[in-house]
């Protein structure tokens, strides 16, 4: 249930002073809930847009949360870009300038698109937090790499543009799971060259195999280890791996406790070898 605004309902007479003393609860100053209502992200996010009078831009952590990304615990402050200035607890108010282009609708409510989204978030978290927020933002929304790029160029003297234009730079928008997207921004720091994702071999994704990372000019991929013990789940290895050396490539294993020199040191090696094997053929 939507809250209400509490003044509202009293001019209306939808409710008398008695009706919403006892059968309702205060989330913000003039902004109630029943009594006994499931208080969820998407609750307080409503109850914060009606106490900015209905013309704040649900921003940030939150915006991302309602575009399918969760971000932060569900108890954390909403993030609205509004003009009020004093502020009750659990809201953050900001105060930035935002174009009608930057705008998404949910409901009655406005948030930040998702490359609007991708910028603030990109402009506040550290970097690799950024990017795997980012990579999941794109898969969830199918973000426009090109318009995310051009608000770092739109807000150029922005506070935390720089980071944020590292940040999107990284950004990939086939970039999977959080653990694959750390596993890059690892062996990009350790010196390798930026690696694609999900790259097809085969004709089809139904007869193909897909290479999580990896960097097409050497056939070499990298990917963690699958440990299942299970007959089938062994087969399916088996049958992957004839696959990925039949199609010329290596692929590198890693575990979820990888250290990203000994995973380089092992990549560099196959890209060695698969040199050495291309002059040899």
């Amino acid at each position: 249930m939507w809250p209400i605004i509490g003044s509202e309902a009293l001019h209306t007479g939808a409710l008398t002073r008695g009706q919403l003393r006892w059968r309702y609860t205060a989330l913000y100053p003039d902004v109630y809930v029943p009594v006994g209502s499931r208080i969820d992200l998407l609750t307080r996010a409503q109850g914060a847009w009606l106490w900015s009078g209905r013309s704040g831009i649900i921003a940030g952590a939150t915006a991302a949360n309602l575009h399918g990304v969760s971000v932060k615990d569900g108890a954390a402050a909403v993030e609205l870009i509004a003009k009020r200035r004093r502020t009750p607890p659990g809201v953050t108010v900001r105060q930035e300038r935002i174009g009608d282009d930057e705008l998404s609708r949910f409901g009655e409510m406005m948030l930040t698109s998702p490359a609007r989204t991708a910028l603030d978030l990109a402009r506040r978290l550290p970097r690799d937090e950024a990017v795997i927020t980012l990579d999941r933002l794109a898969l969830a929304t199918e973000v426009d790499p090109g318009e995310t790029a051009a608000l770092v160029d739109r807000y150029s003297g922005a506070r935390g543009i720089e980071q944020a234009r590292t940040a999107i730079g990284l950004m990939d928008f086939s970039g999977g799971s959080p653990l694959y997207t750390r596993l890059r921004l690892m062996l990009i720091d350790a010196g390798l060259p930026r690696p694609e994702t999900a790259i097809l071999l085969g004709d089809d994704v139904w007869s193909g195999v897909v290479i999580a990372i990896g960097w097409p000019q050497w056939r070499v991929g990298v990917g963690f280890a699958d440990k299942r013990p299970e007959r089938s789940a062994v087969r399916q290895r088996i049958l992957r791996e004839d696959a990925v050396h039949r199609h010329g490539w290596i692929e590198v294993h890693v575990d979820d406790n990888f250290l990203a020199q000994d995973s380089a040191r092992r990549v560099r090696a196959a890209m060695r070898l698969q040199r050495i094997a291309s002059h040899r053929a």
